[in-house]
């Protein structure tokens, strides 16, 4: 779901819905604040693609943490790979953490990004989705990398 095929004004209130889920699962807020959410937007059409968690499900603290201020702080050589089909990461993180980087004392440092890969470096094969394979590009970016040094 995105935003041109909802509408912005749908898309930041789905958005809003899925955050709120997620901070939920991140021991950040409360279930009744999920369900007060979700009922202010009952009967919305884009609400069948908003996931909401149910309340006995797993939640864990260390979902808040984030990486990105240790980017900044590198003074080794770093490759970040990031798999543009990845589902868990959002799309546009490795322009993130290429600022941070940049910031950084790092003598080397690259940002891979490849198509069709998953967030495990797995290529989706789309003619046979039931075999994951490691991402045909994926060894042969981090050699050159390697060789580089």
């Amino acid at each position: 779901m995105n935003e041109t095929q909802i509408g912005k004004k749908d898309f930041k209130k789905a958005f809003e819905l899925q955050k709120v889920g997620y901070e939920y699962l991140a021991v950040k807020v409360s279930y009744d604040k999920v369900l007060k959410l979700q009922q202010k937007y009952k009967g919305a059409p884009w609400l069948k693609y908003v996931w909401i968690p149910e309340s006995s499900v797993q939640k864990d603290a260390k979902l808040n943490f984030s990486g990105l201020p240790y980017f900044k702080k590198i003074s080794q050589p770093i490759l970040v790979v990031q798999g543009l089909s990845d589902e868990i990461i959002p799309l546009d993180s490795y322009k993130t953490i290429a600022k941070a980087i940049k910031k950084s004392k790092s003598p080397k440092h690259k940002v891979i990004t490849l198509k069709n890969t998953s967030h495990s470096m797995t290529w989706l094969n789309k003619e046979f989705p039931y075999f994951q394979t490691l991402s045909p590009d994926y060894l042969s970016s981090v050699n050159d990398w390697l060789k580089g040094l």
